[in-house]
């Protein structure tokens, strides 16, 4: 099982390097690459949520960015900016179940 946050973000011109910052969660990133800051921007969102659930402050996260749970962060994306999902697994049984960047996030059982 998993939770799927849509979110958006946009790539600044004008690198490098290239910033993508992604507004809903207050969250930056930089590459030499439109295309890596892009990929940067999503890893990066994905750590953040999943850390933030895995601590159990993914509510006071959103209460602090001021989306209520009901809320949807983004349906569409605003001019300029490209949508993306990111999915967050709600259980990992195993180490070897979850992605490379979680597995230092995880402990194991």
């Amino acid at each position: 099982m998993h939770i799927d946050f849509t979110l958006f973000a946009r790539v600044r011109p004008g690198g490098p390097p290239f910033i993508a910052e992604c507004p809903p969660l207050e969250l930056s990133t930089q590459a030499m690459s439109a295309v890596a800051a892009r990929e940067n921007i999503r890893q990066a969102a994905r750590m953040l949520l999943f850390q933030r659930m895995k601590q159990g402050r993914l509510d006071r996260m959103f209460e602090h960015l001021g989306i209520g749970v009901s809320d949807s962060i983004a349906r569409v994306a605003p001019r300029g900016y490209f949508a993306f999902t990111v999915q967050i697994p709600l259980e990992c049984t195993r180490f070897d179940d979850a992605h490379p960047e979680e597995r230092s996030m995880l402990v194991s059982r």
